[in-house]
């Protein structure tokens, strides 16, 4: 029986089986060059409230000190089977690690990350106690030395449920911040890899992302319990946006899109297939970058604002707040001098999200303080 038997007509999802009582969790650990952070990724899985629980590391040709730290930390725990092969991308050693793993539930966890004690066991409750095929959550960025720096996402919200048709009218978008902490049935992961390693374009964590909820509901976790650690070796989080790094990017997601729609053919879900011209994150970057050269007149320029500005006021994703604000910020910029307009874009995005943490975390202790002071004025004990 294909794929598009048992999804049915129509976007309907895969039906899943309840899920065994006290379900084997494997967590695929992918390391390069990370000797400095991979003990810590691994000792936090290790350490998880939730027992049932086994890790597949898998270095991908690492030249530092990782390689001889990963042997001796899997000798010293059963629960640990080290994969060491050549250089090849994290697509690649993905691949290679999955089919080492037993699980019921699959998990990803990067070397430079760490998860918190009760990742996994929040991720087994909701598993069990809702019909949902992957888990997200929100990610706590965190610097080196794992201290909170900013929770993510900013300026919207995440989605759960069956939400199918509203990742394909936004070309792929959908309320969840990537970059780990994706959880999968097994179920779900089969269909999924092999991840596409032809080319490294593809990024492996936008193809789960984007592929996950065109099959399944998704569930959502209200606390972050993923830590994305950001560091000088790291480019998931960059406080200045640069052209020649947005064109990376932009080339990283149509590829991507390409290799999920591909996955779609495959499965018999070519219903599905999604159409990167209505994205409009994407169209952001692509006004970024007409905004951030010479080459392109004030005419045109002004079109490609109009056009993302229209998108953005019908989309149903961010909200009024920074539908509006991205709106302000082009127009802003459009009247820039053209060598401004670069920087400005960077520092009022990075001041506007990388901030956000931070002052939701500061307005929140003054409201608690006040109801303290409240509560202690009520019962005449103004020192509490």
């Amino acid at each position: 029986m294909g794929f598009e038997d048992q999804l049915g007509e129509g976007f309907a999802p895969l039906e899943l089986a309840p899920l065994a009582e006290w379900p084997l969790v494997s967590v695929l650990l992918t390391n390069f060059n990370y000797g400095n952070f991979v003990a810590a990724a691994v000792e936090s899985v290790l350490r998880q409230t939730y027992e049932h629980i086994e890790l597949i590391v898998c270095d991908d040709g690492s030249t530092d000190d990782s390689p001889a730290l990963l042997r001796s930390l899997a000798k010293s725990d059963e629960r640990i089977t080290l994969i060491e092969k050549e250089n090849g991308g994290q697509a690649s050693a993905l691949n290679l690690a999955y089919p080492r793993a037993s699980g019921n539930i699959i998990c990803w966890l990067d070397a430079d990350d760490a998860l918190l004690p009760t990742m996994v066991e929040r991720v087994v409750e909701l598993f069990s106690s809702e019909a949902c095929g992957a888990v997200v959550g929100p990610l706590l960025v965190v610097d080196s030395s794992l201290s909170p720096l900013q929770r993510l996402p900013v300026g919207h919200g995440l989605e759960s449920g069956w939400i199918a048709d509203r990742v394909v009218a936004r070309g792929g978008r959908w309320g969840v911040v990537a970059g780990g902490g994706i959880s999968l049935r097994r179920e779900v992961a089969d269909p999924i890899f092999p991840i596409p390693s032809n080319s490294r374009s593809v990024v492996a964590d936008q193809f789960l992302y984007r592929l996950a909820p065109l099959l399944v509901p998704v569930g959502s976790l209200r606390d972050p319990l993923y830590l994305y650690r950001t560091h000088d070796s790291n480019a998931g989080l960059v406080k200045k946006l640069e052209p020649a790094f947005v064109r990376e990017r932009l080339v990283a997601v149509q590829r991507t899109t390409e290799a999920v729609n591909e996955r779609l053919r495959v499965l018999g879900l070519e219903r599905r297939t999604l159409d990167v011209s209505r994205n409009v994150a994407l169209k952001e970057q692509e006004l970024y970058l007409s905004l951030s050269g010479d080459s392109a007149t004030w005419r045109a320029q002004t079109r490609d604002y109009l056009t993302m500005a229209k998108m953005l006021a019908r989309d149903d994703l961010y909200g009024l707040a920074r539908r509006s604000g991205l709106i302000a910020l082009y127009g802003i910029a459009l009247f820039l001098p053209s060598r401004l307009r670069p920087g400005f874009i960077s520092r009022t995005r990075f001041l506007t999200y990388g901030h956000g943490y931070k002052l939701g975390k500061a307005l929140r202790s003054r409201r608690m303080v006040r109801r303290g002071a409240g509560r202690r004025r009520r019962s005449g004990n103004p020192r509490g």
